[in-house]
């Protein structure tokens, strides 16, 4: 059973690996290939400075994680050599995770490195969050977008308070927690209701002998935008996390994790918590491979021994020397 998890868990890494290397040839980023193979374990900065670059073109989870193993590299080759980078590095990949337990201990990990990104105190009241009233209009927001009701969605998301709950749980809104939502959830609703048959589903006839109606040759019936399931699955996610409240009791946090224990901020356990093999820090070929592995020259082949065959003269000899 061991050997077959293994096996397991070598194939998924193989997968992500092929994966990177695919997401490299869709960013939009000039010579990322060469770029990647350019990296060298004594400058972690610029595995960082690459890594911002991914994470501000990514639009795909095979992007995304290449832009998460950036950092992680930079972090831990940080962190080997002394340097002051690695918070950066932990708020950039708390920023990519989007919301939950991951992202919260990434913060953790960023005030246990460096106080200057702690809070003055912790034992102080607990930052305003948002109302549960703005919570339920960011649902109806985004409910409205969806289903085409353009000018009561403007109207909700042109408050502050709705647009700045919107703007905090964004990440909800994407299936690869990719900001830009709320932009395009204003673009929507500016679109719609539909300018053919504001929002009555249906149109006259062009027909001179047809008086009737006909289904609306804009939205065929059907207002709001064109999305994809993903998408859908990702704003029904956040319509519900925004309708179960945004209260910080027991009962919500128990909910929400399940009662999950809290980590210690340690920062060796950042790779092995976000799934990335740390002592791989070298692009080759479209693989992340180990500096060791490259260093370290092929072993040349064992020369053959060849077999010894004993003559009989000398078996014979012996024979007799043993006889007498």
């Amino acid at each position: 059973m061991r050997t077959l998890v293994t096996l397991m868990l070598g194939s998924l890494c193989s997968l992500a690996l092929a994966a990177q290397d695919s997401a490299v040839d869709t960013l939009p980023i000039d010579n990322l290939r060469e770029r990647l193979e350019a990296l060298e374990p004594t400058d972690p900065v610029a595995y960082f400075q690459l890594g911002e670059e991914v994470a501000e073109e990514f639009e795909t989870p095979e992007e995304l994680e290449l832009a998460r193993t950036l950092f992680v590299l930079a972090f831990h080759l940080d962190r080997d050599q002394a340097g002051t980078i690695a918070p950066s590095c932990a708020i950039a990949l708390a920023q990519l995770q989007g919301i939950g337990q991951d992202r919260d201990w990434l913060l953790s990990l960023t005030h246990a490195l460096d106080q200057r990104y702690a809070a003055p105190d912790w034992r102080g009241a607990l930052p305003s969050v948002g109302s549960d009233h703005d919570a339920y209009q960011a649902a109806v927001a985004v409910g409205r977008v969806r289903s085409g009701h353009g000018r009561e969605a403007t109207a909700l998301l042109q408050d502050p308070d709705v647009m700045a709950m919107i703007l905090r749980y964004e990440p909800l809104l994407s299936p690869a927690n990719q900001p830009g939502s709320a932009d395009w959830l204003m673009r929507e609703a500016r679109k719609w209701p539909c300018p053919e048959c504001g929002f009555n589903r249906v149109s006259r006839a062009i027909d001179a002998s047809n008086s009737g109606y006909v289904k609306c040759r804009v939205c065929s019936g059907n207002p709001g935008p064109e999305i994809t399931q993903e998408e859908l699955i990702a704003q029904l996610r956040f319509e519900a996390r925004m309708l179960n409240g945004v209260q910080r009791s027991w009962a919500a946090q128990v909910i929400a994790d399940a009662g999950a224990p809290l980590r210690d901020p340690t920062p060796q356990d950042l790779a092995p918590i976000l799934g990335i093999d740390h002592r791989k820090s070298l692009w080759r070929e479209g693989n992340w491979i180990a500096p060791d592995r490259e260093l370290s020259p092929p072993e040349p082949d064992a020369p053959a021994i060849p077999a010894v065959e004993e003559e009989e003269g000398d078996i014979s000899t012996s024979d007799s020397a043993t006889s007498a």
